[in-house]
């Protein structure tokens, strides 16, 4: 036993009890253990998921804005196309109006009587006529041709280097084309005339009554609602212009695009949601679900205001809405929540296994450290007593000598032995001698002072037969910078003396001197 004097003079007898601990209820630190990591591994789990929730609702609204910006870059090149075939066809009508504009091709026209039509295809000899791209057709024959129709032909033919240009870039997907009031098409990309060439039945159609001067007086840009296409290009929509000469409505320039050509601007890269096209009657134009839109399907749309600068939520989903062409074409995007849910879901898997992985590890790092510990007290404290058996003494002694040297305390060992313990077994059983034992470590524990603790031990009487005994003990106190395993042995040998004298006593070894105390069992 060691003890070393502290600053209020207690004596650190107090503290020698094995472990210093009272053995803790291990289930209890076990579970709260797996509380907390359960908690904490739940924590993680909701708060990877919310993260993966925002992100995605974050990614697909950037998605929205990039389809929006490519969309918006698309029909301005559509537009800007249609305005210029209308003002260059404006500029070579007043050219041809003054006898100043010529095409050559006029004179290749031919009548196809099949049809009651006349026009010009493609022209089969470029050695002669560049070649056109565009096929024209009108309703009559070459020869009723007058001055102002041969005018006007002269004008769309010039118009035919444009039209080129529109096609080959790719800004249409289908048809660039002028319709005339004097009953005729030039259309662009050129096809057969057996195949397709004008009808009058396109002065029904909405984009023709769109530029009625009676419809459109401001001469403005329209679109047409969704509609299949008569030359076999499937459903698609129209951008038209109205074309006059000087205050004399003269006809039509349009460009088509397809439903399929609208769909690659709004398809997006993960699939999430719905976008579609809309105009303003609240039709589908196109949708990034479907190949193609029927004609006159209408969007389920909120009632509330869509165009704001972030999501309405509405009908168990997430809608955005821009307007690409005021008044004609909006951009709405829907996102289910459901559907944000699941990818939520699954965006955030790895994080959430990765978690629990941690979280189990976690556990079984706790019990194997729990397991590593427990094994160490045992290792260090004796089981009966619960007291530091000897490689534990040992370990703690240097700790406690150290402590002292700092705070320049004097350092002691106490040796204390049970005086005829081998008479108490062999008379009242090794089970009432480990009592006995108990019974001594238990007061050892309480008291502070040897002698005190030796006069203690006289008094007391263990178990039901009331059973006497004394104690021996030998102390030893540190001398100069004295190795413990000196002061264990002086300690030792002052035992060794306490019971030569007979036991009952103490015997204390100081600077090469013995100080005994004994009382004779009464």
């Amino acid at each position: 036993m060691f003890a070393c004097r502290l600053r209020d003079g207690v004596s650190g007898l107090q503290g020698m009890k094995a472990g210093m601990a009272v053995k803790a209820n291990r289930f209890s630190i076990s579970l709260l253990t797996i509380v907390v990591v359960v908690v904490a591994a739940c924590v993680l789990t909701v708060y990877s998921y919310h993260r993966a929730w925002l992100q995605i609702r974050q990614q697909q609204r950037a998605e929205f804005d990039d389809r929006l910006f490519h969309l918006v870059d698309h029909l301005n090149l559509v537009r800007n196309s249609v305005y210029a075939l209308q003002a260059q066809m404006q500029s070579n009508l007043q050219l041809a109006s003054q006898g100043q504009l010529y095409h050559p091709a006029l004179l290749r026209f031919q009548n196809y009587p099949t049809f009651g039509a006349y026009g010009l295809e493609q022209d089969l000899h470029p050695e002669v006529f560049r070649r056109q791209i565009g096929t024209f057709s009108g309703i009559g024959s070459v020869q009723s041709l007058t001055e102002p129709y041969k005018q006007e032909i002269y004008a769309v033919l010039a118009l035919d280097g444009l039209m080129r240009t529109i096609v080959e870039s790719a800004v249409s997907g289908s048809w660039v084309y002028y319709i005339s009031a004097r009953r005729f098409l030039y259309l662009a990309p050129g096809v057969p005339l057996h195949q397709f060439h004008f009808d009058p039945a396109f002065y029904q159609q909405q984009l023709w009554l769109q530029a009625m001067p009676e419809n459109n007086p401001g001469r403005k840009l329209a679109m047409t609602s969704l509609y299949q296409d008569a030359a076999g290009s499937g459903p698609m929509v129209t951008l038209s212009q109205p074309v006059y000469l000087q205050q004399s409505f003269s006809g039509v320039v349009a460009v088509d695009m397809t439903v399929a050509d609208l769909r690659e601007h709004l398809s997006s890269s993960d699939g999430l949601g719905e976008m579609w096209l809309v105009d303003e009657q609240g039709l589908l134009v196109a949708d990034s679900d479907s190949d193609a839109v029927a004609p006159g399907v209408r969007a389920e749309l909120p009632s509330e205001q869509l165009e704001s600068s972030g999501y309405l939520q509405h009908a168990e989903a997430y809608w955005l809405k821009r307007t690409l062409m005021p008044g004609q074409l909006s951009l709405v995007y829907r996102l289910p929540q459901a559907e944000l849910r699941r990818a939520a879901w699954s965006a955030s898997l790895p994080h959430i296994v990765a978690t629990l992985v941690m979280a189990m590890l976690l556990l079984v790092a706790v019990k194997l450290y729990r397991m590593v510990r427990f094994i160490g007290h045992l290792a260090e404290i004796d089981p009966l007593t619960s007291f530091l058996n000897r490689r534990g003494m040992e370990e703690k002694a240097q700790t406690w000598l150290e402590y002292c040297e700092r705070h320049q305390q004097p350092f002691s060992v106490l040796m204390v032995d049970i005086d005829h313990f081998k008479h108490i077994n062999d008379q009242y059983g090794h089970n009432n001698g480990d009592k006995v034992i108990v019974a001594m470590t238990a007061e050892i524990q309480a008291m502070r002072m040897a002698e005190r603790l030796r006069r203690h031990m006289v008094e007391m009487r263990v178990t039901r037969h009331r059973i006497p005994f004394t104690i021996s003990l030998g102390g030893a106190e540190r001398i100069g910078e004295e190795p413990l395993d000196q002061m264990i042995k002086r300690a030792d040998q002052a035992l060794y003396e306490a019971k030569e004298a007979g036991r009952n006593r103490a015997v204390a070894s100081y600077r090469q001197s013995r100080v005994e105390s004994a009382v004779e069992p009464g």
